[in-house]
């Protein structure tokens, strides 16, 4: 809603805001893919404001969103007959870097 409500104004602090706290919001619930959305959007706002501050704010936040859904991405390929998978391939490599 507040979203809706921001996206209809010319304000883009207010957008800027929204989208960051619906990004928050999802992140908290690791939601990640929509909070990369979110983010994306606040930050892409930042940049527009202009403001050094708020830039480099969600720069951090949007890596660190995308960043987990990336490890949440890889962990769910563990998850079930993956595992399996990726411990028989571990297994069966060379390790061309070792001593032996």
């Amino acid at each position: 809603k507040c979203r809706e409500v921001a996206g209809k104004s010319n304000d883009l602090r207010a957008r800027q805001r929204a989208a960051r706290t619906l990004g928050d919001s999802e992140f908290k619930a690791s939601r990640y893919k929509e909070a990369v959305v979110y983010l994306t959007e606040a930050f892409k706002l930042a940049k527009e404001l202009g403001e050094k501050d708020l830039i480099d704010e969600g720069r951090v936040v949007l890596g660190t969103a995308q960043g987990k859904l990336a490890l949440s991405d890889y962990m769910n390929v563990l998850q079930g007959d993956n595992l399996d998978k990726v411990l028989a391939w571990k297994f069966r490599r060379e390790d061309t870097f070792s001593n032996k």
